[in-house]
């Protein structure tokens, strides 16, 4: 789709990529070198138990940039391919929830141990070692994940980022 306005032969960046990890990995290392130590001090630390530890750390040190501005505004090896396929952006939650099987209530459950009564329109995302009762909701979005249990009303989701800083600088005070 065009962008209101727009004149000429244009298309829009879906966002999405796909490259060689050495064609990127070269692009970043000319482009964006300070990013790319981040990542390459440590190859060690890849594939073992520690690896998430070290992309984490690593991540925490990155200049917020995009990867169109970091490296493909730059480049010259890269093309625009025309295509026509379905695709969702599962950037929320509630985009997610359109691609779930769901029960006659509209609730679409992910986890083997979740019960829903008297609820509607729900998004329920739990580890399936954990048992739960959700009685009375509707249009909610409920998820564990890690060491977080999230309870949420689907239309405040546009504020999760919002309340995660909240929460985050009570955190660490």
């Amino acid at each position: 789709m065009r962008p209101t306005g727009c004149r000429g032969n244009y298309f829009w960046n879906a966002g999405i990529f796909i490259w060689k990890a050495e064609t990127i990995l070269a692009s970043l290392k000319e482009f964006q070198p300070k990013l790319s130590e981040l990542f390459i001090n440590d190859l060690s630390a890849y594939n073992t138990s520690h690896e998430i530890d070290f992309i984490s750390t690593a991540f925490q040190k990155c200049e917020d940039i995009s990867i169109d501005y970091a490296v493909l505004e730059h480049a010259k090896n890269v093309s625009v391919v025309l295509s026509d396929f379905d695709w969702s952006d599962l950037g929320t939650w509630g985009s997610l929830i359109d691609h779930l099987s769901k029960d006659n209530f509209g609730n679409a459950v992910v986890g083997k141990n979740v019960f829903l009564f008297n609820s509607e329109n729900c998004l329920v995302n739990i580890s399936p070692n954990k048992l739960v009762l959700l009685d009375g909701l509707k249009d909610y979005i409920v998820v564990e994940s890690n060491n977080m249990f999230m309870v949420l009303k689907s239309e405040n989701e546009q504020k999760l980022k919002e309340y995660l800083n909240a929460i985050n600088k009570v955190a660490n005070h």
